[in-house]
């Protein structure tokens, strides 16, 4: 991940000001936790192609409620489906039994990964460097795992992960069974303006007395293929101070998807095994241009 200090974006959270920029982010993430375990999860090792899951991997998991709410969700359908059955490790859906899932998340942020520790749930969190051979280190990386494990990359961590080639790498080599990523919602538009125009600002909030604070992407000077990435504030005057600046990768979809032309229909994108779901996205308001 970033080497900027990645604990300025773990003290950010749950801070005055983290609130009142994103005032849904509690909602939000209860809402995608949901959808992810009803609309995913709780049909592996029912649906075909979708295998039973046993270990459940959050990459970037920052303050962890993302991941608790997927496991609670998880937790919630195991008891419900116990209720209607007289088998002890078996489902009526015929899935194995939920509650014995295991769910890691790991970050780069230690005071993020601590305030994720602070929340009690069945969930495991580990501070790591960001690269899959310290992950490797910290977890079980028995084969037989691997088969039944879902890697989770939200939060639109992907792209925050610096090393690309060792990601994939690590992918090819472990072979989760499921892989779930997920992408801001103008990400390729915002790759495709800043390589011309170097930067783009989307307006989060408008303060009176401070200015306006943006999400604010930057291409990297002397580095094209790299962006500055974070939230900051705009003053009255157009002065820009950075307030949690990332160092990301400045790469289109299509390097993990294929190009969109590439797949007629839906049914030829399954053939390939890539299934997209969409669980919606909060736009941003119109640009704001600042040096």
């Amino acid at each position: 991940m970033s080497p900027i200090d990645p604990d300025k974006y773990g003290k950010f959270y749950g801070t005055g000001l983290f609130k009142k920029l994103f005032p849904n982010y509690a909602s939000g993430q209860a809402e995608s936790a949901k959808q992810i375990s009803q609309r995913i999860l709780t049909r592996c090792g029912i649906d075909s192609g979708l295998p039973t899951i046993k270990r459940v991997i959050d990459l970037g998991c920052g303050d962890g409620r993302l991941l608790r709410g997927i496991q609670m969700e998880q937790d919630k359908h195991a008891k419900k489906s116990h209720r209607n059955s007289h088998h002890p490790h078996l489902h009526p859906d015929g899935a194995a039994d939920r509650t014995a899932i295991e769910f890691f998340g790991f970050d780069i942020s230690a005071k993020a990964i601590q305030k994720a520790k602070n929340t009690k749930s069945r969930c495991t969190f580990i501070p790591y460097n960001g690269r899959s051979s310290d992950l490797l280190t910290k977890i079980p990386d028995e084969e037989s795992l691997w088969k039944s494990t879902a890697l989770l990359v939200l939060g639109h961590t992907w792209f925050h992960l610096l090393n690309q080639s060792e990601l994939i790498d690590f992918i090819k080599t472990r072979r989760p069974a499921l892989i779930v990523i997920d992408l801001y919602h103008n990400w390729d538009e915002t790759v495709e303006l800043i390589t011309k125009k170097q930067y783009r600002n989307e307006p989060i909030h408008i303060d009176p007395k401070h200015g306006t604070y943006c999400l604010r992407s930057e291409i990297i000077d002397g580095n094209p293929q790299r962006m500055l990435r974070g939230i900051c504030k705009v003053d009255h005057k157009g002065k820009l101070d950075w307030l949690v600046p990332t160092d990301q990768v400045a790469a289109k979809s299509e390097m993990l998807f294929g190009k969109r032309e590439d797949f007629s229909d839906l049914e030829q994108a399954q053939e390939t095994g890539v299934t997209v779901h969409s669980l919606g996205a909060q736009r941003s308001e119109e640009l704001i241009e600042v040096n």
